[in-house]
């Protein structure tokens, strides 16, 4: 994910739901919203997938944890196709093999690591 000029991290999520969970799905958001700024180049427009939880006023957001899939890939158990690049893990699965893979690993805390709340203020 890219900072703007303000600490702002653009990006377009999409609420998927897979059996009974639910994930975002975050894409590139918009390019240069506050204006021309630097940028590294090459770069890759991928994907991120999230785990969420909607529970009244809270939204409970984990995102696929890349220590966990390096273990996995490490002990032969990551079913996923992937490119180690420069600074990142990249799964290159087909949309399907993706679904697949976070339905199987939906309640696995481990996997889904990273967390993040928000709270709806009233």
């Amino acid at each position: 994910m890219t900072l703007g000029k303000k600490g702002v991290v653009w990006s377009t999520a999409k609420p998927v739901k897979l059996g009974n969970a639910l994930f975002l799905d975050f894409e590139p958001g918009p390019a240069f919203p506050e204006g021309a700024q630097d940028v590294y180049y090459p770069s890759i427009d991928a994907h991120a997938i999230a785990r969420i939880w909607l529970d009244k006023d809270e939204l409970t957001i984990r995102f696929l944890d890349e220590k966990w899939a390096w273990k996995q890939i490490h002990e032969s158990k990551f079913s996923l196709p992937y490119v180690d690049a420069p600074t990142a893990l990249v799964v290159t699965a087909s949309t399907e093999e993706l679904r697949k893979f976070v339905t199987a690993h939906a309640d696995d805390k481990d996997a889904f690591s990273d967390e993040y709340r928000l709270f709806r203020v009233k």
